[in-house]
């Protein structure tokens, strides 16, 4: 099984904290955070969401695939696919264009086109093992509406256009709260850091006068 270290989402900090958790590997990661009661335990310990633990499993998932290693890795990730998640998205034929393209970007020969396809099929299996849903994020919406289209379990979308089965939107930026810009699929429905900054200056002008400290 590839080391913890191989994960490249998790922060240097959060691999810190899973190592002092005692895992030690991809594959161990994987089992301790199989169900959500167990990710939820685990993402209370290391001081992460149940989300950072979902974007780790489905890196160390890629990780596990049959003849995949750092080299690979790093393949891959030229290619813009970093999970199992990224992957499933692309047909076959795709796959293997971006991963020649990210090859001569590196300097490297490419893999063999059986070795793309052996990947591409065990993504696809992991999906019928038990994968239950699917996160497609900044994906175009004629794509995302077609994978949706052809795959059993749910797809979320994240400004990925209508034909997804859901819709994420993070409360934070409907509300206004963060003041830097927004993602273009965003709407703002209220200016929610000049209201919360409001009621805070005028809390503190209510409080002064009293001599509170």
């Amino acid at each position: 099984m590839p080391p913890i270290e191989e994960l490249t989402r998790p922060s240097p900090i959060d691999l810190a904290r899973l190592q002092r958790n005692g895992i030690f590997t991809t594959g161990l990661f994987l089992e301790v955070s199989e169900t959500r009661t167990r990710r939820q335990y685990l993402a209370d310990q290391v001081g992460a969401t149940l989300d950072d633990v979902m974007r780790w499993r489905d890196e160390a998932f890629l990780l596990n695939l049959a003849g995949f290693g750092s080299p690979e890795h790093s393949l891959l990730a030229q290619a813009g696919v970093e999970g199992v998640s990224d992957l499933l998205i692309l047909e076959r034929d795709e796959l293997y264009r971006r991963l020649v393209e990210a090859a001569e970007m590196l300097g490297r020969e490419p893999p063999d086109p059986l070795t793309v396809d052996l990947w591409w099929q065990q993504a696809h299996t992991l999906e019928e093992l038990g994968c239950f849903s699917i996160v497609l994020e900044c994906v175009p919406a004629e794509l995302a509406a077609r994978i949706t289209s052809e795959l059993d379990v749910p797809t979320i979308g994240i400004g990925a256009g209508a034909g997804t089965n859901g819709q994420i939107l993070v409360l934070q930026d409907l509300w206004g709260v963060d003041p830097s810009r927004a993602p273009r699929f965003v709407r703002r429905y209220i200016d929610g850091e000049s209201v919360l900054t409001g009621a805070l200056d005028r809390y503190d002008a209510d409080r002064r006068p009293s001599g509170e400290p």
